[in-house]
């Protein structure tokens, strides 16, 4: 198992936004959390990446424990955090904003293979690679994150709403891009998305998330013809 999060809690001050979380994702899976705004699904993510302290539980990667490391320390373990709202870096380039998710590669030679690499997903980004991020599109921009976060040579790539504020054309290339991403390159991902039929296409198994707890799991073709699940997140 690449990573098991055990009955975690995560608090702000005195909210918890997380309560007794279990869940786990196994190597070469893709993964979503489900769940309407302030479920908890960011905060599951942030907990694993180091942004966000554990009040309790155990979140491990590959049997080691994350909760004693720091967030640049947890990267170089091999995990990548993609944040909602793209967060690029828009007065440096498209190049320097890459460079910048390269910066605890392990292995410096590894630079330019996956430079490359993200310039064979998103050749948009090759075109502009000298272009400030701000005067990118916003679908550029979603690439340009997408593509730093995998910089880093991650084993595990956790992507916060991927699809947000994107036009449905572009949502399902992103998708298609993050199944090769999966199928050729190995990397296990767990996803938060409001756009709870893509993401069930494209995943293996899902977790909806209520008030900080999960309330339904499964393989995602279950899911997604739950009732329950249809009712709430699917439109019908």
């Amino acid at each position: 198992m690449l990573l098991e999060i055990d009955n975690i809690a995560v608090s702000y001050g005195p909210v918890q936004a997380v309560c007794g979380v279990s869940l786990h994702v196994a190597h070469g899976e893709i993964v979503t959390l489900l769940g309407a705004n302030g479920a908890g699904k960011s905060t599951v993510l942030r907990a694993v990446s180091g942004l966000a302290p554990l009040a309790g539980g155990h979140i491990r990667l590959d049997g080691r424990d994350l909760g004693r490391l720091d967030a640049a320390r947890i990267v170089r373990a091999g995990v990548a955090h993609c944040p909602e709202g793209r967060r690029v870096f828009g007065e440096m380039t498209v190049l320097e904003n890459l460079d910048l998710g390269a910066y605890a590669l392990a292995e410096r030679g590894a630079y330019e293979a996956n430079l490359q690499r993200a310039f064979a997903h998103f050749p948009i980004l090759a075109e502009r690679r000298k272009q400030k991020a701000a005067t990118l599109s916003g679908g550029q921009q979603q690439m340009l994150a997408v593509a730093r976060a995998l910089m880093s040579s991650p084993r595990l790539l956790l992507l916060d709403e991927m699809s947000l504020g994107l036009a449905p054309m572009l949502v399902e290339g992103m998708f298609e891009i993050l199944r090769q991403i999966n199928r050729e390159e190995g990397v296990t991902v767990l996803l938060v998305e409001q756009n709870a039929c893509e993401a069930l296409r494209h995943s293996d198994r899902a977790y909806v998330l209520e008030n900080g707890r999960i309330i339904l799991e499964g393989p995602s073709p279950r899911l997604a013809v739950d009732p329950k699940v249809i009712e709430a997140y699917l439109g019908a």
